[in-house]
């Protein structure tokens, strides 16, 4: 990259300044906080915006609303502008997206308004790697800042291998080792935790093993006791059979027994009834003999009777009338001053006279009532005498008719009752076998009992049986499980340490590896250091220059190794300058960026004694491997080595430039 040209306005100091540049040495001279610095401050932001890490109001002119940087650059045959704008926000200042953009051969190249964007473009155009740290690479390559120069020779070993192992990317293979050794770690914290796991194989085995002997021997005694049971089934259905058949012999015997009691009963009745209906009998036939028939008149007297009682009924009648009308009239005197059926004032004398009127005549109803149920009496003692003439005479009749049936219902019962006497004498023969049959039918109950009773013992224990079989048939399959489970994390067991082993094979490529790469660039560190420092020197000193594998530098005078410390200032600055612009290339070669064309210097000697600074600016000029420098300084000596001088001063705040 090759600069070609620079505007500010209101940047830092700086109110409106435009720089152009050519190749060779550019040096911006002037005094301490004259605004120097800003220059390669604003190149800086115009590659890299936020990315170098100072705020925006850093940069942004004190009090200005807006500004801006422009810088045109020349890469690989094309022109670039880059423009990036910053504004006031109220207290905060903010990237100004209207006024940012990217120019190629002078057509802008479009872009969404976000400065993110704008920077990934740049570094696409610069060629930058995706995932370097662009600003350390940028500094590494191309801008020097203070005090850097020397910093690096003068670095502790350790510490500067480590910073320039990082520069050239070698870090990374160390990175990559020791995050190798964490991986491989885990790996075998998690081999062995699965290992830890698998000592209970062996004790899985056995368990399973003796279940196994278990769940058979479970099930021959199960087999056994089938066939117990089917025989002790067998068995309780030929007793049950057997017992049936007794059992309804028995219900038959029972049933001829009720039919014999019932018998016995009957001939008892039977013998009762004839006796007493033989007497019946006799009693009937001689009451016969004396029965005289009674004249009976009860038709009429039923008839007188039945008047009686209308009469005694109507008067009853009568008699409630007459209370309860009294009552009426009562409820209608209550609370009344004058009596409602003669409207007459009332008083005691006239209530009793009412009253006593009501009950006199109440009186005589049952006066006559009394008469008539006399007489009512007096009829019906008639009428009864009346009815039992008839009722002997009717029962004269029924009972002639009776002492006929009775006499053939005698007879029936006599045939019967020594019908019964012979089925009697009968049914005593049977009885005699019953003691025998009822001993027998015991027997059978208390047999089929116990067989019932030992089938369901043994139902219960094929239960119990079958589900402990049940059980230890999940308990084998949860060991055959947890054996698969076992086989599956030897699998993985193998297959970590197959991981593992790849790893290690792995790491140690990486460490051959970074050693290969690293004595790579250290022979390519070497030659350029060496090329570099015969550049500047020009053949002007006795000493050569070489690199240890710490990348310390060294030189020899006469094949004599002599301490960098014991060389003259010049001899100094040249070996601390070459081995910074060698460090440069190197780096740039080891990201694969575009040969080094462009040096920016800050103030490069700082840390510098007179001599060494005397002889800085022919060092410079002596260095045409790098078209264009740009330097920063205060000392006036080194404007002896520029092609172009810019002054830089500062009047009121304002920084401005004089070619």
């Amino acid at each position: 990259m090759i600069i070609l040209g620079l505007k500010l306005f209101n940047i830092r100091s700086y109110r409106n300044a435009k720089i152009n540049f050519d190749e060779k040495i550019s040096v911006f001279s002037g005094r301490t906080g004259s605004g120097k610095s800003t220059v390669l401050v604003a190149i800086e932001y115009a590659l890299f915006g936020s990315m170098i890490n100072l705020s925006n109001s850093s940069i942004l002119r004190r009090g200005a609303i807006h500004g801006w940087v422009e810088l045109s650059f020349k890469q690989r045959g094309h022109e670039y502008t880059i423009t990036r704008g910053l504004k006031r926000k109220g207290v905060s200042i903010g990237v100004d997206e209207k006024n940012m953009s990217i120019t190629k051969n002078g057509e802008t190249i479009p872009l969404l308004a976000r400065a993110t964007d704008l920077t990934q473009k740049i570094l696409q155009i610069l060629g930058f790697p995706e995932k370097s740290n662009p600003v350390e690479l940028f500094q590494v390559t191309s801008y020097t800042r203070q005090d850097e120069i020397k910093k690096i020779i003068s670095m502790r070993p350790e510490e500067r291998q480590q910073y320039i192992d990082r520069t050239l990317q070698i870090s990374k293979y160390q990175l990559a080792y020791d995050n190798l050794k964490d991986v491989i770690n885990y790996f075998e914290k998690k081999k062995e935790n699965l290992k830890g796991g698998l000592k209970l194989v062996e004790g899985v085995k056995e368990e399973l093993s003796a279940q196994v002997r278990e769940l058979e021997n479970l099930r021959k005694t199960v087999e056994q006791t089938e066939k117990e049971l089917k025989k002790v089934v067998e068995d309780h259905e030929k007793i049950y059979s057997e017992l049936k058949e007794y059992e309804d012999q028995e219900k038959s015997f029972q049933e001829q027994k009720q039919e014999f009691d019932r018998a016995l009963g009957r001939v008892q009745n039977l013998k009762t009834s004839i006796i007493g209906m033989q007497e019946e009998l006799s009693t009937i036939k001689k009451k016969l003999g004396k029965q005289e028939t009674l004249p009976a008149n009860s038709h009429d007297l039923e008839s007188e009777k039945t008047a009686i009682e209308t009469q005694v009924s109507m008067l009853s009648s009568q008699s409630k009338e007459v209370f309860t009308s009294l009552e009426e009239l009562g409820s209608r005197m209550l609370g009344k001053k004058t009596c409602p059926l003669c409207k007459q004032e009332l008083d005691e004398n006239l209530l009793s006279g009412i009253k006593t009127g009501y009950e006199q005549k109440i009186e005589q109803i049952n006066k006559k009532i009394v008469q008539l149920k006399k007489q009512r009496r007096e009829l019906e003692e008639s009428l009864g005498k009346a009815r039992k003439a008839e009722e002997e005479s009717r029962e004269m009749e029924a009972n002639k008719i009776w002492v006929k049936k009775t006499e053939e219902r005698l007879s029936t019962s006599i045939k019967e009752c020594e019908e019964l006497e012979k089925r009697k004498i009968v049914l005593e023969t049977e009885l005699k076998d019953h003691d025998k049959l009822e001993k027998m039918v015991n027997a059978l109950r208390m047999e089929e009992k116990e067989f019932y009773s030992k089938k369901e013992s043994l139902s219960q224990k094929l239960g119990i049986m079958s589900s402990n079989i049940h059980s230890m048939n999940e308990k084998i399959e949860s060991k055959k499980r947890l054996l698969s489970e076992f086989e599956i994390t030897e699998k993985k067991v193998k297959k970590l340490e197959e991981i593992m082993k790849t790893l290690n094979n792995l790491r140690e490529s990486i460490r051959n590896i970074r050693e290969v790469v690293r004595n790579k660039f250290l022979e390519d560190f070497r030659y350029e250091f060496q090329k570099k420092f015969e550049e500047i020197r020009r053949s002007e000193g006795e000493y050569s220059v070489d690199i240890k594998n710490d990348y310390e530098p060294i030189a020899f005078a006469d094949n004599e190794e002599t301490r960098i410390e014991s060389l003259s200032g010049g001899e100094k600055t040249s070996v601390a300058l070459s081995y910074r612009l060698a460090l440069s290339e190197i780096a740039a070669r080891a990201s694969e960026l575009h040969r080094t064309e462009l040096l920016l210097l800050d103030e490069p000697t700082t840390g510098f004694d007179s001599d060494d600074i005397k002889s800085l600016p022919q060092i410079l000029r002596n260095i045409q491997s790098i078209p264009q420098m740009i330097i920063v300084t205060h000392e006036p000596e080194l404007k002896n080595a520029a092609d172009t001088v810019f002054e830089v001063t500062k009047k009121k705040g304002v920084s401005e430039i004089t070619f």
